[in-house]
């Protein structure tokens, strides 16, 4: 800006010059041989120039001294320097930052295991939960009762045989589904329990029984001379009963009662007789035998 200034003054300056005539340059002048001539004189010139040159100068003209331009030019130190300082606690700022985060990452990692646990808990105590309630609500079907009967036909005084039954309760407080009772009669040596099970031509409907209701399965009947025979201790009668049934809550699941009982008699089937006026006395009962016992 200084330079600028200065040009407009000197532009200025020789304007205003022009406006005065110089006077003519007086002088002799003199030219010699260059061969043995005497060198010329010296030529004079007079230059007469206005008698006041006004220039004005604009701006302003800083003035330093030595010492000051030494110390202006020395690099000033880093330290001083405030962006320093600024980048100095920007670092600063970053480890703290650095350093919080850590710990938050730490405690989330912590948080999430203990949220973890806490979620293992709970899903374990609505495991049991379930599991608990599935036990004390479920239904609960026994073979409660194995009726052997004699049998007349018409006006005959001596029983033709037995027929026997089995009847499955519901002692639960659910109702029991999808229920199959199967019974069987087998004839086979004493003391040697016969093997009962369930075959494709056992054909049984499935059907469901309430809470604190029964239901009973086929009959199956036992002809006289078997009767007599096993009285005799010649052969055992063996009858086996067992019911499926599944709960409300997890069809899935199938329980189950099986039950296996031999028959005992407590008199002579032949001694039985029936006037249709008197109860006929307890003749005959089951002893429950053999592996095929069981319940779930």
């Amino acid at each position: 800006m200084r330079w600028v200034l200065l040009a407009l003054a000197l532009i200025v300056g020789a304007v205003q010059s022009q406006d005065k005539p110089i006077p003519p340059v007086t002088g002799q002048a003199k030219a010699g041989d260059k061969k043995n001539k005497p060198p010329a004189p010296k030529q004079e010139v007079t230059v007469n120039l206005p008698s006041s040159l006004n220039v004005n100068f604009g701006g302003k003209l800083d003035v330093v001294s030595q010492n000051q331009q030494a110390r202006a030019n020395e690099e000033p130190s880093k330290w001083l320097d405030p962006v320093t300082w600024f980048t100095l606690a920007l670092v600063i700022a970053n480890i703290f930052l650095w350093l919080a985060t850590k710990d938050i990452a730490g405690e989330a990692k912590a948080a999430s295991s203990i949220a973890k646990t806490a979620a293992d808990a709970a899903k374990k105590s609505a495991d049991v939960a379930e599991q608990v309630m599935r036990n004390t609500q479920r239904p609960f079907v026994f073979i409660s009762t194995i009726s052997p009967s004699a049998n007349f036909q018409g006006d005959e005084e001596v029983t033709r045989g037995f027929t026997v039954s089995a009847k499955a309760e519901n002692t639960g407080p659910t109702p029991a589904i999808s229920c199959q009772l199967w019974t069987k009669i087998a004839i086979g040596e004493p003391e040697k329990v016969m093997w009962f099970a369930v075959s494709a031509e056992d054909e049984c409907p499935a059907t469901t029984i309430g809470p604190s209701r029964s239901s009973s399965g086929a009959m199956r009947f036992i002809p006289l001379d078997y009767l007599m025979r096993a009285f005799r201790k010649e052969t055992a009668i063996y009858f086996w009963a067992r019911i499926n049934y599944a709960d409300m809550f997890n069809t899935g699941i199938t329980y189950h009662t099986e039950l296996c009982a031999e028959l005992e008699f407590l008199v002579d089937p032949t001694t039985l007789r029936w006037d249709r006026k008197t109860r006929l006395p307890d003749f005959a009962t089951f002893k429950v035998v053999g592996p095929q016992n069981s319940a779930s």
